[in-house]
């Protein structure tokens, strides 16, 4: 009984470690565009939106030749990636005008459209594009704010009530473990396992990364960090 309850962890340690392994340079998408629009509001963060469909045999050069780099997964932390089925998802196909396979779309954080690629294009000058799209929509950074007394360092800001109600928030929620993937990723709240879209404890999660989870909890983002 023993011998086989250690088979069983080995095996289990040894897939966990190939797994891994393969996913080292995944981009973590999101599939639901309305809340991952919000979420890029919120954060500030510049979108790319790539459309493919099964049948499209250079979307699965995309995937395979680009996505997969290295560099280009490392760049797509900055942005909100959203993956778009276009024979599923007429709708959203019809409104940004997608004609052929594979798209990506770049939209600043509002929404607006900042760049269009048709087709396949190699990592190399993928990677310019994404560099080139967060130069343009890199915020401006206040070092410090104007108080009674003059000038005050960003450290020495007073907290707001906003502030310490998001940290209440982030109480409520326990993140214990993260179980990543490109397709699927899931995580471990509360003691329940969850994925994008499901809802935990009133809040709808929005985004599940190697190491953080985001959810979407009264009109507020709350970002659970692995310890």
């Amino acid at each position: 009984m023993i011998k086989k309850k250690f088979i069983a962890i080995l095996l289990l340690s040894l897939s966990i470690f190939l797994f891994q392994a393969v996913s080292t340079y995944a981009i973590s998408w999101n599939t639901r565009l309305e809340s991952s629009l919000r979420k890029a509001e919120l954060q500030k963060k510049p979108i790319m939106i790539y459309f493919y469909t099964d049948w499209c045999g250079w979307c699965e050069k995309l995937e395979r030749e680009t996505y997969s780099d290295s560099k280009v997964s490392k760049l797509a932390r900055k942005f909100i990636s959203i993956k778009v089925n276009g024979d599923r998802e007429r709708d959203i196909v019809k409104k940004y005008n997608i004609r052929g396979y594979p798209a990506v779309i770049f939209l600043s954080s509002d929404g607006n459209i900042m760049q269009r690629i048709g087709g396949y294009m190699d990592p190399g000058d993928f990677a310019r594009i994404m560099q080139n799209i967060l130069r343009k929509t890199k915020p401006s950074v206040k070092k410090s704010i104007r108080g009674k007394k003059g000038v005050l360092p960003l450290e020495e800001r007073p907290k707001s009530p906003a502030v310490k109600e998001k940290k209440k928030q982030r109480k409520a929620f326990e993140l214990s473990g993260i179980i990543y993937s490109l397709e699927k990723p899931k995580a471990i709240i509360n003691d329940a396992v969850v994925e994008v879209g499901d809802e935990i404890g009133g809040a709808e999660v929005i985004e599940i990364t190697e190491t953080s989870v985001k959810l979407y909890y009264k009109d507020h983002e709350i970002v659970l960090k692995m310890e």
